[in-house]
């Protein structure tokens, strides 16, 4: 069972951007955007059980469906969520103008901090005078942020360094940094030049940091994609929530009766890779981390597990 305390919805894969980091295949081809509908539903569900402590809006760039953010906003707020944060590139700020336009009215909808991504990766796609724009703005507007930047190993690169000093010359208590994942549109272009290899990882995962918040045995977090798929782990799901009950889903969680997620729980990725199923995969001699294994050998085992690991937009090949 899963008691939730944290929800990312996932209003689109579609995106202004197509950043070679992105695990999650995010590109301005992407299809689909979650349905306001489908939403309500969902909410209400899941309100039976308490409020939230942490509500989230991601993509793709959610921004590119601005009006369906402030209405998600508006429902997370009066149902409860005690926070509720829009994660965005910041493309949508064209004009110090526009940003503040739409900063006030995430912030009337009930946005309680705005995480801007931007980076080396996000760079290319979105100039730094528009992050500058939003921070502007949230300032000007009293809305609270954080900019979130994704580097090779998780510490500030000289390049990531000097947007920073353009845009937010106090960055240090505002940002922080990840280290890149070697999934998705990461694999293999980025491997070839920020992987290391670190040989064989071992050792069962004790938290999950892909997706959900808490262990594989006990988690508190879920992601819902704008297909309905309610996912643990990026690109491994416990069912649709279009096609099910959402609440449903959560309380019949058991981490004993999920192929994937029992393994990666009690041996990690390299469990995986004993699976019958598994036959035929060939193991590098090393890997950057037990990530890289464990998006490699999920992607070899998708169609053996078509209705668990998905959707097919989160991993390549």
């Amino acid at each position: 069972m899963i008691t939730l305390k944290y929800l990312k919805a996932f209003v689109t894969y579609r995106c202004s951007a197509e950043c070679a980091h992105c695990i999650f295949n995010c590109s301005p081809k992407a299809e689909g955007v979650m349905d306001l509908g489908q939403f309500a539903q969902w909410w209400e569900e899941i309100s039976q059980s308490g409020p939230l402590a942490i509500f989230e809006v991601h993509g793709g760039e959610p921004m590119l469906y601005a009006d369906h953010v402030c209405q998600m906003i508006k429902i997370a707020k009066i149902g409860g969520a005690e926070e509720r944060w829009v994660t965005t590139n910041c493309s949508w700020a064209t004009t110090s103008h526009e940003a503040q336009v739409w900063v006030e009215r995430l912030r009337d909808a009930g946005a309680t901090r705005l995480q801007l991504s931007t980076d080396m990766f996000h760079l290319p796609f979105v100039p730094a005078a528009k992050i500058e724009y939003v921070i502007d703005a949230c300032n000007e507007a009293q809305v609270a942020f954080r900019i979130l930047c994704a580097c090779p190993d998780g510490s500030p690169d000289l390049e990531t360094t000097a947007l920073l000093d353009e845009v937010l010359p106090e960055w240090g208590e505002k940002t922080d940094f990840f280290s890149i994942m070697f999934a998705g549109r990461a694999n293999p272009g980025l491997l070839q030049l920020h992987g290391k290899d670190n040989g064989i990882p071992v050792g069962r995962c004790e938290e999950m940091i892909c997706a959900a918040t808490g262990s594989p045995r006990h988690p508190h977090g879920v992601e819902i994609d704008p297909f309905g798929n309610v996912l643990i782990a990026n690109g491994i799901c416990i069912g649709n929530a279009n096609t099910g009950s959402l609440a449903d889903i959560l309380s019949e969680y058991d981490v004993e009766k999920h192929p994937i997620m029992k393994i990666i729980g009690t041996k990690g990725p390299m469990g995986l890779t004993e699976l019958p199923e598994a036959e035929g995969f060939e193991l590098r001699n090393g890997y950057h981390d037990r990530c890289q294994l464990c998006h490699e050998i999920r992607a070899y085992l998708r169609p053996r597990f078509p209705d668990v690991l998905k959707p097919g937009v989160r991993y390549w090949g």
